[in-house]
């Protein structure tokens, strides 16, 4: 067996191979390899184990530079997900003996892997604050509203339909969305990604997403941007504009989400990731979905400590909240250059 960096040419053994995986995600597949190096011009390390012809295991990764301007591999970047894909225990340690050589190699501080699987390793780090949350799903969509939603979430959804608030579907509405989305964040202290960013995986998964947009007078207030990836449905990420936020459109947005995955055939609807002391990890577990433990691990160069962007840290709550009060455009220029630096 031996262990190589992957390119082009393995681009499709390697989603083979990420398809049938146990643990594979929809941040796994290649794809996200070629939108790292098109929107950011990332250096990616995408390892795969080969024996002869045959895949056995993988590891994504990509070198991001953080705020603090440390060099960190990292497995994924911008993604929900990550993490080692393997066979076996022992194409597992393989994978994670190359990961941390390239350590030295790229001059990285620390690997990092966030993963649905837990590495078995002794000198992993590990941080267990995130959460994914999954909702299971029927084929008829009314199971789901009377089985698995609690009466607020069903009440909030007939309020916005009570109140005017239209939703429809359709990827037509995904630059809208994204206004929505860039404008949320700012309102949340948060920076968001540059338009390329976003435009890339929309190129380059177009067939894998869907948009649930809600509207208020005809103008897209929420939605949910949704990928899909065996049997599942990912809510990659939603957005609301806040002073719609007492019509519930987000809800409505969700639910008509929802509803498509059921009626697509999916089994399972992604919330994605929370941590789980935040009002998002909250408002996903309404609808019935159950957390997961996601594996932040760690190898760390020596003086290192593990990353933790807590957002009860005062640093950051006095970094929020100067954020907010940044005027849109300014918000939308200097995000970009910051979200590129935030590897989650």
């Amino acid at each position: 067996m031996e262990i190589v960096e992957a390119t082009n040419e393995h681009a499709a053994a390697w989603d083979e191979f990420v398809l049938n995986a146990p643990g594979a995600t929809f941040y796994h597949q290649y794809k996200w390899k070629t939108a790292l190096e098109l929107a950011y011009r990332v250096r990616t390390h995408y390892c795969i184990a080969m024996q002869g012809r045959q895949v056995r295991g993988v590891l994504p990764l990509a070198e991001v530079r953080s705020l603090s301007g440390r060099q960190a591999l990292v497995s994924t970047p911008y993604a929900n997900y990550g993490g080692i894909l393997a066979d076996d225990d022992e194409i597992e340690a393989a994978l994670l003996a190359h990961g941390r050589s390239l350590i030295e190699k790229v001059q990285a501080r620390r690997l990092e892997l966030k993963s649905l699987l837990r590495a078995e390793h002794a000198e992993l780090a590990e941080l267990l604050e995130y959460f994914s949350l999954v909702m299971k799903l029927d084929p008829d969509p009314e199971v789901v509203w009377k089985g698995e939603l609690n009466a607020k979430v069903r009440n909030q959804v007939r309020k916005a339909q009570k109140s005017g608030v239209t939703v429809e579907t359709g990827v037509r509405h995904f630059r809208s969305f994204i206004d929505i989305l860039r404008l949320n964040l700012r309102d949340h202290g948060t920076p968001t990604h540059a338009v390329r960013w976003h435009m890339a995986l929309s190129e380059l998964f177009g067939d894998q997403m869907e948009v649930s947009t809600a509207f208020v007078d005809g103008q897209p207030v929420a939605g949910v941007w949704l990928f899909f990836f065996r049997d599942t449905a990912i809510a990659h990420c939603g957005a609301s504009c806040r002073e719609h936020l007492r019509l519930c459109p987000n809800n409505l947005a969700y639910w008509n989400a929802i509803k498509l995955a059921c009626e697509r055939g999916y089994r399972h609807f992604d919330f994605a990731r929370s941590r789980r002391t935040a009002g998002t990890f909250h408002f996903k577990k309404q609808w019935g979905a159950t957390p997961r433990q996601i594996y932040y691990q760690y190898f760390l160069r020596p003086g290192e400590e593990v990353p933790d962007m807590n957002p009860d840290d005062p640093k950051y709550k006095l970094a929020v909240t100067m954020w907010r009060h940044l005027p849109l455009g300014v918000a939308n220029w200097l995000g970009p250059i910051l979200r590129s630096r935030i590897s989650t």
